[in-house]
């Protein structure tokens, strides 16, 4: 390596020695200059050495690592319109395009899209990867913080240091204590009960029924969760939550404050909560309210390692993150359990 630092050294001298007594044609031959380096350098790097068939090249040798690099990245799906790339076609039906790439590629491949590149790992073995990586090789806050900002707010989960976020995990944790896990059952019961006599109000015992099971259970979530980890103040928050989830669009990775419908009724909603719930702070502290025993009550008194508290911005954001963010796999949980149990009634 001495040889080659000493060699590049001299050539860096020489060219530099020129460009002082030929500035006028300086910057033509650099262009130049820089286009032969860079050709050469790729030919260099993109010829595997040469060597008796069947003898193994140490990977130190390989041209040095770049070629191992190279050919290591996933394949990339063809596109005909540059920095759009397979936007539309992604657009107008995700799951058909991820499928087809899928079975064109296999279970990992990267496509452009507006600009910037997508790379997808499906199946087990993707889904193995992808939710092990080590916080040092990816992190979930540059995929999701653009995504979830704006309808979380800030000061909270991908807003905030990986570390940070973990302590606030551990807030919402300790708020699911045994004591507050049984106070529920009867706000639970009572939610359900309600929720039955409003879809079906002339419901006879014995009766067969048939409804959307996803749509049913998305309700009632959202109303169990509203009253139980939220508080008794929280009530009907359903059209605040479909505002919010709407939010959810992949758009928002690259245009997240556009003038929207959506988007409009997105920033609504989350500051409708947010002011919602920091005025139920403000009560609590007032009438001294320590008994009560739902999350944001737990909020109200956690702490984070240095000492300090989460802001009454950071509380109410978190609300609205545990809202959303349960809601999806409780639902979808749920919805399946209740579908097995209808097609096997003796259970």
């Amino acid at each position: 390596m001495g040889l080659i630092e000493s060699a590049v050294s001299s050539a860096l001298h020489s060219i530099l020695v020129w460009y002082a007594h030929h500035k006028p044609l300086a910057l033509s031959v650099v262009a130049v200059v820089v286009a032969v380096v860079v050709a050469g350098f790729w030919a260099c790097v993109s010829l595997q050495p040469s060597t008796p068939q069947g003898t193994k090249v140490p990977a130190c040798h390989a041209r040095p690592c770049l070629i191992l690099f190279i050919q290591n990245l996933p394949p990339v799906v063809k596109y005909a319109i540059p920095f759009i790339g397979n936007a539309i076609e992604y657009g107008i039906d995700p799951v058909s395009f991820l499928q087809k790439c899928q079975k064109e590629h296999g279970d990992c491949f990267t496509f452009l899209m507006l600009g910037r590149k997508m790379t997808f790992t499906l199946g087990q073995d993707g889904n193995y990867f992808l939710f092990n990586v080590k916080i040092k090789d990816a992190t979930a806050e540059g995929a999701y913080h653009k995504l979830t900002v704006p309808v979380f707010g800030k000061e909270v989960v991908f807003d905030v240091p990986n570390a940070l976020f973990m302590e606030q995990k551990r807030f919402l944790k300790d708020g699911l204590s045994t004591a507050a896990l049984t106070s529920y059952l009867p706000i639970i019961t009572t939610e359900v009960k309600g929720y039955l006599a409003e879809l079906f109000p002339s419901l006879e015992p014995g009766q067969e029924v048939e409804f959307d099971t996803f749509e049913a259970m998305s309700e009632l979530i959202i109303r169990t969760a509203a009253h139980c980890l939220m508080g008794k103040e929280i009530r009907d928050v359903t059209k605040l939550y479909h505002d919010l989830n709407a939010g959810f669009a992949p758009i928002n990775v690259f245009f997240r404050w556009l003038p929207l419908p959506e988007y409009i009724a997105r920033d609504r909603a989350n500051h409708k909560m947010t002011e919602w719930f920091k005025s139920i702070i403000k009560k609590r502290i007032a009438e001294n309210d320590t008994n009560t025993l739902d999350i944001l009550n737990a909020l109200m008194r956690a702490e984070y390692k240095d000492g300090s508290k989460p802001s009454d911005d950071a509380i109410a954001h978190l609300m609205i993150a545990l809202l959303l963010g349960g809601q999806h796999t409780s639902s979808t949980t749920s919805s399946w359990m209740l579908f097995e149990l209808a097609r096997c009634p003796d259970v």
